[in-house]
Parts: structure tokens; C-alpha cells; sequence
């Protein structure tokens, strides 16, 4: 059984992406990640990306390293770094979505994933967090919506 690396980050754009430029990101993303045998899912709202990768240890590594040079973001933070045994995202080289702006809650105790992911630093949160949008992603995708 081959051990894989389970990473997610977040980060904050240091400019305002219009849709060409998050394409161009994804394109080369995509290809990259082919090469490298790296799958997940790009998140963006705002100003801030989250990004779910798996791969091998030693290729995670690489980009991540690639990732903290980037230029056209900052602030990486990684949420969570830890072992698997089997891939979430085997479909996707790269998985995107552009999410809307969040909405206002106004109910106690009813949560909004993308700011846990971006703001929280408690792993158990964090964890339930990326956990909701994984499966959200694919009901999504799945769903062709």
C-alpha cells in the first residue's frame, strides 16, 4: 500500500484574479499535477484560496515549496498535514470552484466552512471543515450543478 500525503492550505491572493487569471491558474495546475500524479480541489472566494492536495509525501513537499516562492499569493497556511491511505479527490487533477460571497447566518451554531477553513486554528474545526467541503464538492460535481 502506497502512504499518501493529505495537505490543505490556505492563502490570500495578492491581487484581484479576474476569471482569466483563475483559468490560467487552474490550466497549469491541472497540468502539473498530472505530471506529479497529485489530485484535489481548488477553493476561491474573496481574496483567499484554500487548496486540497494529495500525492506522494515527496511530491506534496515539492509544491508546497513551489506554492510559499508563488508570488501571486501569500500568507500560506497550512490547515492540516497528515497520512492516507486512499485519495478523496481519484477524478480530479484539479478540482475548482469559484464560491459566492458567504452568507449572512443567522441561526446559533450553524457555521460557515470556508471561514473555519481561512480563520479558525482549532484542528478539530478545521478538520470537520475541510471534511464538509470535500463532500460537498463531490455531491456538486457529481450533480453536474
Amino acid at each position: 500500500m502506497t502512504v499518501l500525503k493529505y495537505l490543505v492550505y490556505t492563502s490570500q491572493a495578492t491581487f484581484e484574479p479576474n476569471d482569466e487569471d483563475l483559468q490560467n491558474i487552474l490550466t497549469s495546475s491541472r497540468r502539473n499535477n498530472a505530471e506529479a500524479d497529485i489530485t484535489g480541489i481548488l477553493l476561491f472566494r474573496g481574496n483567499r484560496f484554500i487548496q486540497f492536495l494529495e500525492g506522494s509525501p515527496e511530491r506534496i513537499d515539492a509544491l508546497m515549496t513551489v506554492l510559499n516562492d508563488d508570488p501571486r499569493h501569500r500568507d500560506v497556511r497550512v490547515l492540516i498535514e497528515e497520512s492516507a491511505a486512499h485519495r478523496r479527490f481519484t477524478d480530479w487533477r484539479m478540482g475548482y470552484r469559484k464560491l459566492g460571497a458567504g452568507r449572512p447566518y443567522g441561526g446559533a451554531g450553524i457555521r460557515d466552512s470556508f471561514s473555519d477553513l481561512t480563520q479558525e486554528t482549532d484542528y478539530s474545526i478545521l478538520s470537520r471543515a475541510a471534511t464538509e467541503f470535500s463532500l460537498w464538492f463531490k455531491v456538486k460535481e457529481g450533480a453536474g450543478i
